[in-house]
């Protein structure tokens, strides 16, 4: 079984997702699958509704949680947000198949029913059929389709890359150019003079520019928050890197990297200047020496000291056990 912790949207709301039976019923996406259709799966353990897109949601909002899906494995929750009738539905992107729950259909007011094959949700009041479901012989699992789907839900097809393709002449020469300009068209359609192409209009390909794929290729996304959040405690967290080689080195010392490090709550910016990175044992000496010590003093209570460094900077075991002797501890980061 699939045994996940979750908080969802209120702080003081915890809940439990319990997800059916073995890896093979509902896999997560490897490096070496893509997934390029769209299922649901009937789940009779599944607390909440899970979908790996949120094509058909709305007002989904970010959620930045962690559950544990199988044996030592975390999957990220991103989202969640809405599903027309269906109600609350979470993203979780890396697994292979949607999970709509039996138990919050029911919770919701519906009525699920087996027979002969089929699956049917029926709202309890009303008698209204919601979905309809066959078993899968190889899942053994009872699914939807992406088709049934949407006419049940009353969904505009989605999720389907082949109809946001153009097939007007212009168009199709921008896909095969790898998604040219506007003017690149112009340009390739007036040297090669294709038929019915040669001498375009500004008109006629400007049209290009709405790229469905061009555009999201180019999106940017804004950044969460204007600025971060600093640490608490002065002297306690600092962030160091090492910038080189300098193409042309200092002409009094020939240094060629400079090695900085910066205090996360007063911003405090101290640089080293080295002639190659083997000197790095020397910038760490000299740090120590110049601030941690004194720090120290000032501040004997404060504990371990972090420094936020990538693969590279304080990553030799001799470096890094000089920094332990003096409490600091050198963490590894992303480069």
């Amino acid at each position: 079984m699939f045994l996940s912790d979750t908080l969802l949207g209120d702080p003081g709301l915890c809940e439990l997702i319990l997800f059916t039976a073995t890896v093979d019923d509902v896999p997560l996406v490897s490096d070496k699958k893509v997934r390029n259709k769209f299922c649901i799966v009937f789940d009779s353990s599944c607390s909440t509704h899970t979908f790996n897109t949120l094509s058909y949601l709305s007002d989904y909002k970010n959620n930045a949680r962690m559950i544990l899906a199988k044996k030592n494995v975390t999957v990220s929750i991103l989202e969640y947000g809405t599903c027309k009738q269906l109600g609350r539905v979470v993203n979780v992107p890396v697994i292979l198949y949607c999970l709509l729950s039996i138990r919050q259909l029911e919770d919701s007011g519906y009525d699920v029913q087996f027979l002969q094959g089929h699956a049917r949700v029926i709202h309890r009041l009303s008698g209204k059929l919601l979905l309809t479901a066959t078993l899968e012989s190889q899942l053994n699992l009872y699914t939807i389709c992406q088709d049934d789907f949407e006419n049940l839900m009353n969904f505009e097809h989605r999720t389907c890359m082949a109809h946001s393709i153009k097939t007007d002449k212009v168009s199709r020469l921008h896909y095969i150019f790898n998604h040219a300009s506007a003017e690149r068209i112009r340009y390739l359609c007036k040297c090669h003079s294709f038929p019915g192409l040669h001498n375009l209009s500004v008109k006629q390909v400007e049209h290009i520019r709405d790229c469905e794929f061009c555009r999201l290729a180019k999106i940017h996304k804004k950044p969460s928050c204007k600025s971060g959040e600093r640490h608490s405690v002065l002297g306690q967290m600092w962030n160091g890197d090492t910038k080189g080689p300098i193409a042309t080195p200092l002409l009094r010392y020939g240094n060629k990297y400079v090695f900085g490090l910066i205090e996360l709550k007063s911003r405090f910016l101290v640089q080293y200047f080295m002639k190659s990175k083997n000197e790095v044992m020397s910038v760490a000496q000299q740090w120590i020496n110049t601030y941690i010590k004194f720090l120290r003093a000032a501040h004997p209570d404060m504990g371990m000291i972090l420094v936020h460094t990538d693969n590279g900077a304080f990553k030799s075991k001799e470096v890094h056990d000089y920094l332990v002797v003096h409490g600091v501890y050198s963490m590894l980061t992303c480069p």
